[in-house]
């Protein structure tokens, strides 16, 4: 049996872990490695996730107890959700109002401005919601982090911070197994990469 202990264990800290876990758990399926390696290896990278209830069951799997700061790391990452829950709770609000969910999920190509028109989408407020989103990914709520990462995308003016979220929307509807979607997201991802790499 082969082990998972050449080139994945030295490429995964640079991986998504979220698709990584869909590879692993393909090599799990088909036992393409030796089981407990691909076991270790999981648990690994859900270390490096929010999915509390994936890393506990990986763990027990394993036969092992959680880090001895696993609780109070869950613990600040709770509080910091919260936190930024009630600094966004204006915008969050809007863009979950049903007209906003259809737009948001491509049913509509448009700026939100109406939506939010009431409320200031400053720098400070987005960058809080790009890091909202990127916990919503880690935590395994995808379908909420790719719609606020595209709304991200249609307010921000930066090129380089609207390439990292369209990364996460395409990692996001790779691991939600929309194929349509990710190819739409893989083709806007590649246009906003040429206009940033062959900018004049």
């Amino acid at each position: 049996m082969i082990e998972p202990s050449d080139i994945n264990s030295l490429m995964w800290p640079y991986y998504d872990p979220s698709l990584l876990l869909k590879l692993l758990d393909f090599h799990l399926k088909e036992k393409v490695y030796d089981q407990k390696a691909v076991l270790e290896q999981r648990a690994k990278v859900l270390s490096a996730t929010r999915l509390d209830s994936a890393f506990r069951s990986a763990l027990k799997d394993l036969d092992r107890d959680p880090p001895s700061d696993y609780e109070l790391h869950l613990k600040e990452a709770k509080e910091s959700r919260k936190k930024m829950e009630e600094e966004l709770r204006e915008v969050l609000e809007a863009l979950r109002e049903e007209e906003a969910v259809k737009m948001l999920s491509g049913e509509k190509e448009m700026k939100l401005k109406k939506i939010v028109e009431d409320i200031e989408i400053d720098e400070k407020v987005l960058s809080t919601l790009f890091e909202y989103a990127k916990m919503l990914y880690d935590s395994g709520e995808y379908e909420e982090a790719v719609r606020l990462l595209y709304f991200f995308e249609l307010e921000s003016n930066n090129k380089e911070d609207i390439i990292s979220s369209l990364w996460g929307q395409l990692g996001g509807y790779i691991v939600l197994d929309q194929k349509q979607k990710s190819c739409h997201a893989f083709i806007r991802l590649k246009d906003a990469v040429d206009s940033l790499v062959f900018l004049p």
